[in-house]
Order: structure tokens, then sequence, then C-alpha cells
């Protein structure tokens, strides 16, 4: 029996914890300030729950989802909002084709309760996985990146190529064949240099630098058969700026 409870009592913890109502507060007559910023939005009715941060600073803060008959009210954990992935999906169930609408309250002196903003939910789908290079900002990990894939309904990231394993080389234009994951192509450059084709469980490695040609090829464009893809060539440079934020530019001198 003890054992039993020792499962039950965090499990209604959770549950008592999941249940709040919005405090009364004055009316701040602005939206609140979110990051991201969400408001307005237009989102696919699969995707993963839309964290958020409230950036204003407060001691306590709440939001209240709501949509038809489904309605879910959290509290913020250090300005941040956690929106739990069941209550999420019934959520985005209920608002297909129509709009959740979050209303927040925070307790920044007084309570306030700002303006509430609406995500709007679409009926058409989307393909579930987006892909990308990851690169630390501002240049100092330079060499440690990878081509990464992300499930849109989970937010689980996974690795398709990551650099560790070729010599902490350069990778880069990863391009799908009409978004088919199993037709894609990426360059790499300097040690292991060349580009990877990939075609189903057939890879080549294509060296692409000839006598005739400025550089190995550059940017990609498929055609949509498959059967061809047409290349740039490329004298890329960056020249970086001591004193503005976006402190580099790429730039070519031929192509």
């Amino acid at each position: 029996m003890m054992k039993r409870l020792c499962y039950i009592l965090p499990l209604l913890a959770f549950c008592f914890s999941c249940t709040y109502t919005l405090p009364e507060a004055k009316d701040a007559g602005a939206l609140p300030d979110i990051f991201p910023d969400y408001t307005g939005v237009t989102i696919p009715a699969m995707i993963a729950p839309l964290n958020f941060t409230l950036t204003t600073l407060c001691k306590e803060a709440y939001a209240e989802l709501k949509t038809g008959s489904e309605k879910l009210t959290i509290k913020a954990q250090k300005g941040q909002f956690k929106i739990p992935a069941s209550a999420w999906k019934k959520l985005l169930v209920s608002a297909k084709g129509s709009s959740i609408e979050i209303s927040v309250c925070a307790k920044t002196g007084e309570w306030v309760s700002y303006t509430p903003f609406s995500i709007y939910v679409a009926t058409e789908p989307i393909d579930p996985y987006i892909a990308y290079r990851l690169i630390e900002p501002g240049y100092e990990l330079w060499n440690r990146m990878g081509i990464y894939q992300r499930n849109l309904e989970t937010f689980s990231e996974s690795a398709i190529m990551e650099n560790k394993l070729t010599d902490k080389n350069c990778m880069n234009c990863h391009s799908f064949c009409m978004q088919n994951p199993d037709k894609m192509l990426f360059h790499m450059r300097a040690a292991n240099a060349g580009t990877l084709l990939i075609d189903g469980d057939k890879i080549e490695k294509l060296n692409t630098k000839t006598a005739e040609t400025m550089s190995a090829l550059v940017y990609p464009s498929w055609h949509p058969s498959g059967r061809y893809v047409a290349f740039s060539v490329n004298q890329t440079h960056q020249s970086f700026h001591q004193n503005d934020r976006n402190r580099v530019e790429v730039f070519d001198d031929a192509s």
C-alpha cells in the first residue's frame, strides 16, 4: 500500500499544480512582451507546444489558453510558460480552422492583465520535419557544426551529419530534391572536400573542382525530376565589422 501511495501522491501533486485560475488584475491596456513573439501567428495543427517567455520582470505570472470547450491555465516558471504536450494537442484539435486565445496576467508589483492575443490554427498539413545546419554564433566554435533534422510535432532533434566524423571540416549547402529526404546533397570543404550525393541507399562523393571553373560547385538547384542539379560557382569571401552587431558580410569576387 505504501508503495502505491508513493506513486499516487506525486501524480496528485502534479494534477493540482496544473489547476489554476487567473487572478483579479488591473488592465494593462497592452499586449504582453513575450519571446518568441507568437501574437497573431498562424500555425499548423500538428506543431509541438509553443512555449514562450514573458520578458517583463515579474514575481509571478499565469497564462490562460482557451478555444471552444478546451481551456488550460499554466503558471510561469522563472518567466517561462511550458505547455504540457497532451493538453496542447487537445487545444490544437479543438482550434483547427479557428484560433487559440491566450491571456497573460503578471504580478509586477500589483497584478496586471495584458490584452489577450490569438494564435490561428490552419487546417492544411505541413511536412513533419525541418532540416538545418547548426553552428555556434560568434564564430568561436566554427569547427563544430552539423546538419540536423527536427521533428516539428515533438521538437526532438537528431543528426543527419556531424563534422566531428569528418575531421571537423566545413559542411554546407544541404539541399533536398522537392523536399524528398531520400534524395539530397551537401558539400564538404577543406578536409575530405567534395559533394555528397544521396539517392536512397546510394551515397556518392563527387570531386566537382575542374581546371576550367573558378571553384568547386556551390549553390544548388534541383530539377523536379531529380535527374539533374544546376549549380553556381563562386569566389566567396567574408568581411567582419568591428562596430556592428551584424558583424559579418559574405560577398562574391566573381561568380
